[in-house]
């Protein structure tokens, strides 16, 4: 998909060494271009050192421990043994490939593939520090391709029409690729794409190993990103740190931003600032910019985030601009909210009622909430 988005040769797997392995994931030689595509199940620390910009697909764990039981050999059962006695008590309840897988998964295995030497979790918490790297969610791009095509091109500076966009996410789809390798015979192709579903663990994985999963890698399968648009002393964001992997708190601390709002006075800020360094200094998941939210908000891609909190002004005007300049920030399915609903001069609630309608959820009358419409 990327490499027609591209308009460049897929070359198959980094380091590979049978061809018939790369025969299955190799295409468009006739395209000539100078960017080359290839795949790769390397570590981070593994990966050849270059700029050369990278795309790491995440899937959701419990469909790949689904996966891979049903495409590599079996897990061994060994690695059962590494388990946590509660985990191997509850492992005992289950099919012994799944649990074997599950053990490999969590703990790691040189066994059936070193690719799996380190846990799931390890994996993805290496690249998402990298700047050179896009993470895409395997879910999204088979449920809204268009869009996440549509990120990738801007991730690698393609100008790139929304109808080559819609060719190459309708050329590409799973189901697609899968009917043409059977329609030209090309029987190891298509069994190499196996289902491609998005949720069949939702049937076929045991209730324990589901539950097992989630908590096991809960970090990694939070969302990604949130936005926090006036942080104050911190408390929000250490709210948003418990569901997210990354918070970036945008708030320049400027006082007398608004005389009715006692949290503008200069000294009352200063404290409020000094309190969130406190808390969050050097924290490897916040980032502070201290910088106005409309200014702020100019750096950020179309839906690249998927959930915005704002507390900052609390004026009408503030607040519907602070709306406007961040809801097109948010990925379909996102989530933009924000506080003090029951605010006393009514700014918010007006700003929010004036661009949402009803279509707004309350927590206790005070916290909003508009989820944004999947495409």
């Amino acid at each position: 998909m990327v490499a027609q988005l591209c308009d460049a040769p897929a070359s198959g797997f980094l380091d590979a060494q049978k061809q018939i392995v790369n025969d299955i994931v190799s295409e468009g030689f006739h395209r000539n271009s100078e960017i080359e595509i290839v795949k790769t199940h390397h570590w981070h620390d593994t990966l050849p050192k270059s700029d050369a910009k990278v795309i790491y697909i995440v899937r959701d764990p419990r469909q790949i421990l689904l996966s891979a039981s049903r495409y590599f050999p079996k897990a061994p059962y060994h690695a059962i043994q590494k388990c946590h006695p509660l985990e191997r008590a509850c492992c005992a309840f289950v099919n012994r490939d799944l649990a074997a897988w599950y053990a490999c998964m969590v703990h790691g295995s040189l066994e059936p593939t070193n690719w799996l030497r380190k846990s799931w979790q390890n994996h993805i918490e290496d690249y998402l520090g990298d700047s050179r790297v896009l993470v895409v969610h395997y879910e999204k791009l088979r449920m809204q391709g268009e869009h996440e095509l549509r990120k990738i091109a801007n991730f690698l500076d393609l100008d790139i029409s929304d109808t080559i966009i819609t060719k190459c996410n309708n050329n590409q789809s799973f189901d697609v690729k899968k009917k043409k390798f059977l329609s030209q015979g090309d029987k190891a192709k298509a069994e190499f794409l196996k289902t491609g579903s998005i949720d069949s663990w939702k049937n076929e994985l045991p209730v324990i190993l589901r539950i097992m999963l989630k908590i096991r890698f809960r970090k990694a399968m939070k969302k990604i990103l949130a936005i926090e648009i006036g942080s104050l002393c911190g408390f929000g964001t250490a709210v948003l740190l418990r569901n997210f992997q990354k918070v970036i708190c945008i708030d320049p601390y400027e006082s007398g931003y608004d005389d009715r709002d006692g949290n503008s006075i200069k000294k009352r800020l200063g404290i409020a600032e000094e309190l969130w360094n406190i808390r969050f200094f050097d924290h490897p998941s916040v980032e502070l910019r201290r910088e106005r939210s409309l200014e702020a908000a100019k750096a950020f891609s179309e839906s690249s985030i998927d959930f915005c909190f704002i507390d900052a002004g609390h004026s009408y005007d503030a607040v519907k601009s602070d709306i406007e300049a961040w809801i097109s920030k948010i990925r379909p399915g996102g989530i933009i909210s924000g506080d003090d609903y029951d605010w006393r001069s009514d700014g918010v609630k007006n700003a929010v009622s004036e661009i949402f309608g009803g279509d707004v959820q309350l927590i206790q009358n005070r916290i909003w909430f508009h989820k944004i419409a999947q495409e």
